[in-house]
């Protein structure tokens, strides 16, 4: 598969299947298992694999091959035209009886007989709102009005939570989707309790003066209100908002390029055949400069994330709405909620149990909605003629068995897309694809192959109450970058990535000179893994071996380093490096060969290391923007006088990494909403 003599080809072979499989559980496995065995044996396929699938020159030949080629094709038409909807649908029933559960936990609570928390309490709210058909399919339950219902209960809850917001909106959505309670004094009062909660008192005035209106102007239940609203508000703590927007580069003309508008104009692109294309600086690039945001071209959450995530947007969910036909992912908000199921959403809806229990990886599923976020196949294959001609596939490299099972789980999704409807209204039940089809399955072959190079990994942070103390990666899905994807990989990058929702981001973390490279990380970085694991993995999962200089000096692990760095040589315009001087002696530079001093490069070093425990103290405290401050001070001031490996240094580079990112998707987990 690759050209490298000392390639672990089993380790390659099998991370190079879970990016078409990830889970073995799944039937997709099976399918595979009944085609390769319509042949006498493992030989026979592998002669076919040669003789027959390879000889094909485009995705479209493959692609065909599957169908037309007797020898398999009974096979896959046989498994192809059972496929059908397979999806969690909304349940009536199931509703009512987690919203009758939650109205007994509510009683309880206000009784002060509950012992279980209102965040708890929360969850079987939004499992009621969920599964709540949106529509009225089913008068015979709570005539038709269910989600309605669902909806206005949950307000309760937020209202006991003290969350104004959300509850205020779960309560005119109620109203939206038909609960008629607009003349009920008790939906004043709830109004008015909720803008009290936002501080809205124009409104919660008016709110309290309707009530009053509808109560027959009792002013002794006026006076009730008023003093449940007062003691609300007291035992109200103000929140601060948790979202934050990401940084903006520069504003742009309609004409710009997507990597002018995506990046600094501290970056240049370059291209070498070697390397292909990467960055590097245009001039000078200080620690800390922003130098790309990018939206994802497309981005998906992970199976497990789509319960505690909006499926749209990657916003952690606190008042999940559902999809109005399928139980299986929810949104932050009715605008997510309407832009996916005005597009992608809608052709995976029915199928979206059936995607999952196929077993497929998250970049197939990516794949699939690389098409479907287009709406037609006509600008799917607009779109996709950009991208193939954008993202390198390393086709060349790869062996027959990894193209065929890639092209055979084109031949599922291209299947899905048919039953769903994507190209209209079909003339016939057969999966035998027509031209259209057949260049969208190719597309799909593509993308199948292209993206298992060019993904990143969405991430947050998790926090236990502290910004930083116990805080972990937590991986929630993949995007697709078209600019990001062009930043070559170091072991010891330049450069650190966060997300604002599935917006990519990356921050300089030490000093460039112009025209050096401006590199990231796709995961083995040479802190936490030796340069064996590295240029295993590396060469394993992204078929390259990697030559930066931490590969090429053979950098120790962060446990086993130390703070003896190199030193510059102060003489100017000279680029030697003298081993770790204690004293700060005279030397000889190799390079100029003048006797030189360092005891002022150890001075600053010193002063460098100070900045880090000062950084280090302000993250204890969270002091964010001072602790970025003093990291980006004392780096900059590190590379002016030294060069790396240096211990402190890369602590202090992954604690600005921190640091940034806070700014980004963060849950604190240890906060009780």
């Amino acid at each position: 598969m690759s050209n490298f003599d000392d390639i672990d080809k089993i380790f390659t072979t099998k991370c190079s299947t879970k990016t078409v499989q990830s889970n073995d559980n799944g039937f997709f496995m099976n399918f595979y298992l009944t085609v390769i065995n319509s042949f006498k044996d493992d030989q026979e396929f592998k002669v076919w694999l040669r003789d027959c699938f390879q000889k094909c020159e485009s995705e479209s030949e493959k692609l065909q091959l599957l169908y037309n080629d007797p020898t398999i094709s009974w096979e896959i038409l046989g498994t192809l035209e059972h496929v059908t909807e397979i999806y969690r649908k909304k349940d009536s029933i199931f509703s009512w009886q987690k919203r009758d559960q939650v109205g007994k936990l509510i009683k309880m609570h206000d009784e002060g007989n509950c012992q279980i928390p209102l965040d708890k309490i929360l969850i079987l709210a939004s499992q009621a709102v969920m599964r709540a058909p949106m529509k009225d399919v089913d008068k015979t339950i709570d005539n038709g009005l269910t989600f309605a219902f669902a909806l206005a209960q949950r307000s309760e809850v937020f209202l006991r939570m003290h969350d104004g917001q959300n509850g205020l909106n779960d309560l005119q959505l109620a109203v939206k989707y038909g609960l008629d309670i607009k003349k009920n004094a008790e939906y004043y009062s709830k109004l008015a309790k909720f803008y009290a909660l936002l501080n809205e008192d124009k409104k919660c005035e008016i709110s309290i003066k309707l009530y009053h209106q509808l109560i027959g102007h009792d002013d002794l239940r006026r006076d009730i209100l008023m003093n449940e609203i007062q003691l609300l508000k007291s035992q109200t703590k103000s929140k601060s908002p948790t979202k934050l927007q990401p940084p903006s580069l520069k504003s742009h003309t309609s004409e710009s390029t997507e990597i002018e508008r995506c990046t600094s104009t501290l970056l240049r692109l370059n291209e070498t055949t070697d390397a292909g294309k990467f960055f590097v600086s245009n001039g000078s690039i200080e620690t800390g400069e922003t130098l790309l945001v990018e939206s994802a071209k497309c981005a998906c959450l992970y199976p497990k994330n789509c319960g505690t995530h909006c499926y749209h947007c990657f916003t952690r969910l606190l008042a999940p709405i559902g999809c109005s036909s399928c139980s299986s992912v929810a949104f932050c908000s009715i605008n997510c909620r309407d832009i996916a199921c005005n597009s992608y959403h809608k052709f995976e809806c029915h199928f979206f149990d059936l995607l999952i229990g196929s077993g497929m990886s998250i970049l197939c599923h990516i794949a699939l909605k690389m098409i479907t976020m287009h709406g037609t196949p006509e600008k799917a294959l607009e779109a996709g003629e950009k991208l193939t001609k954008t993202f390198c596939t390393n086709s060349t490299m790869r062996d027959g068995e990894d193209f065929f099972k890639r092209c055979l789980m084109a031949s599922f999704l291209l299947r899905c897309l048919q039953q769903s409807q994507f190209f209209g209204r079909r003339t016939t039940e057969s999966a035998e694809p027509t031209p259209i089809e057949l260049k969208i399955g190719a597309l799909i072959f593509n993308y199948l192959q292209s993206l298992q190079f060019n993904a990143h990994e969405i991430y947050e942070t998790v926090t236990v109450g502290h910004a930083f103390l116990k805080s972990k990666i937590n991986y929630i899905g993949v995007g697709i970058y078209e600019v990001g994807a062009m930043f070559n990989h170091e072991c010891y990058p330049s450069v650190m990535r966060w997300f604002n929702g599935t917006t990519l981001i990356f921050n300089s973390i030490r000093p460039h000179v112009d025209g050096e490279v401006v590199a990231e990380n796709y995961g083995p970085i040479f802190t936490k893994q030796t340069k064996v694991e590295r240029q295993r993995n590396l060469a394993s999962r992204y078929w390259f071996k990697c030559k930066c200089r931490a590969c090429e000096e053979n950098w120790p692990v962060l446990d086993k380093l130390n703070n003896k760095c190199r030193l510059k040589c102060v003489t100017e315009g000279c680029d030697g490096i003298f081993n770790y001087q204690n004293g700060g002696k005279n030397s000889k530079c190799a390079k100029c060969k003048k006797n030189v001093s360092l005891q002022m490069s150890l001075s600053v070093l010193n002063e460098a290391e100070e900045k880090f425990k000062k950084g280090a103290e302000a993250m204890d405290i969270e002091n964010i923007e001072a602790a970025i401050n003093a990291f980006i001070t004392g780096i900059e001031m590190f590379h002016k006088v030294a060069v790396p490996p240096h211990k402190d240094l890369h602590i202090a580079q992954e604690s600005l990494r921190a640091c940034i990112a806070a700014s980004g998707n963060v849950f604190n987990a240890g906060i009780l909403k």
